[in-house]
């Protein structure tokens, strides 16, 4: 990890620089300072500790006479960013806020001891590019939409930020957040109507709705087929040998929800945990065993491969680093009709518009044994192969249909097909010009 020199300014330190100059025979050229902070008298005596003269950093800067000279243990470390530099950082952040239109970025978060935190970040314009600066990190005890916003509004209000200067609001596509009536976004819309939500990735916890009821306990076990190998090598070797008899590729689990590499050795690990479930007789090694010789649970992983593959596509459009304003709106409704496809007659999607087509009326769903899971599922299904029985069969594709209609409302909750300046910015692509001059 590269180390940073901070170069402190105080009155003491100037005055010393000015009577003890730093020799002129150095030829070394000084790094330029990080940071350079004025700070009272009052603070002069505890800063100075931080520059004693040991030269123990030899590692630090070996090309730097003053880097060599400078002293940073944890405890004066810790001393300077909290009681120096923190408060330096915040007041220069605070001022650029004041003086610019800014959005801002919300997430909560609960960790492993149940304590509730909330990160705020403020985005905005400075020196010609997009700037993200974090203000504060903050415990919350209610992650309720009021509580939420309520924590917002003290920290504008405590550091005198101005509301009318907000543009825009962003955070997870969570009902305390985006909640119509009383989520943090109809709270902010009540004090800046005209302000620009963004909701910016697709919340994927409906997929447990998907799985049958007893499923995620069976999951349990197929999710430890990872641990079962990760520290023994015998047990690898013999994977080995059962993927070579099964004529597939050996490969090993390289983490735990490696749902390809799962679905590519089924037939593999179902060999390999009958021989450990028949010698060993391991109770871990039998549950693993019972849960792949159950084929309904593999339709459940070939759907979920195929499905989230077009969800991971669209959340990487929703969240690019890379400006694609031009073809935003063409990539995300691509992706959208290729979903609708799965499920919505082809008449209508032919015929309406994307923006109009109700994905909510069954009348408008193409019959259940033609809801589309995927080109290799379908084949599957059809040959007989998996052997599932015909109610089997139909519950699997009723689940995938809610599927598909649950995540189309997410889309068109976060994305507005119909944005006008969207919309616009779609005839400013290469492809769309070239044709106006072909034209005119």
């Amino acid at each position: 990890m590269d180390k940073f020199v901070f170069k402190i300014n105080t009155k003491q330190h100037s005055e010393n620089t000015q009577s003890d100059p730093v020799p002129s025979t150095s030829k070394v050229a000084e790094p330029e300072p990080i940071a350079i902070i004025e700070v009272d008298e009052e603070l002069d005596e505890g800063v100075d500790e931080y520059f004693e003269k040991e030269n123990k950093n030899e590692n630090l800067k070996p090309n730097s006479e003053i880097a060599r000279g400078v002293c940073l243990k944890r405890q004066k470390a810790t001393r300077l960013i909290v009681g120096v530099l923190a408060p330096y950082f915040m007041k220069e952040t605070i001022a650029d806020i004041k003086e610019n239109y800014f959005s801002i970025i919300i997430d909560e978060t609960t960790e492993l001891a149940s304590q509730k935190s909330m990160v705020v970040i403020f985005r905005y314009w400075k020196e010609g590019k997009v700037t993200d600066r974090l203000l504060d990190l903050i415990e919350v005890h209610s992650a309720t939409g009021e509580s939420l916003f309520n924590t917002i509004k003290s920290i504008m209000d405590r550091n005198g930020i101005p509301y009318g200067k907000i543009i825009g609001f962003a955070a997870d596509n969570a009902s305390t957040m985006m909640r119509v009536w009383q989520g943090v976004q109809a709270r902010l819309r009540e004090l800046v109507p005209n302000i620009y939500i963004y909701a910016h990735a697709i919340h994927c916890t409906f997929v447990l709705q998907l799985l049958p009821r007893n499923c995620p306990n069976q999951l349990n076990s197929l999710l430890g087929i990872y641990s079962y190998f990760s520290h023994s090598s015998k047990r690898i070797a013999h994977l080995q040998e059962c993927q070579i008899f099964s004529n597939e590729k050996p490969h090993k689990m390289l983490y735990p929800n490696q749902t390809r590499l799962l679905l590519e050795h089924w037939n593999s690990l179902r060999l390999f945990f009958q021989r450990e479930a028949l010698e060993d007789n391991l109770p871990s090694a039998r549950a693993i065993l019972n849960a792949l010789n159950n084929q309904e649970y593999k339709i459940y992983f070939l759907f979920l491969s195929y499905v989230l593959e077009l969800i991971t596509k669209v959340n990487i459009e929703l969240q690019s680093e890379t400006p694609k304003l031009p073809i935003f709106l063409n990539r995300i409704t691509t992706l959208y009709k290729t979903i609708l496809k799965c499920f919505i007659k082809k008449t209508l999607i032919q015929k309406i518009e994307t923006e109009y087509i109700d994905v909510n009326n069954p009348s408008n769903y193409v019959s259940l044994e033609n809801v589309h899971v995927g080109a290799k599922l379908d084949a599957l299904i059809k040959s007989g192969y998996l052997n599932l029985s015909l109610p089997v069969s139909n519950n699997f594709r009723q689940r995938a249909l809610d599927f598909y209609v649950e995540f189309c409302n997410q889309v068109k909750q976060i994305f507005k097909f119909n944005d006008p300046y969207l919309k616009y910015a779609s005839n400013f692509t290469p492809d769309f010009i070239w044709r106006c001059d072909v034209n005119c």
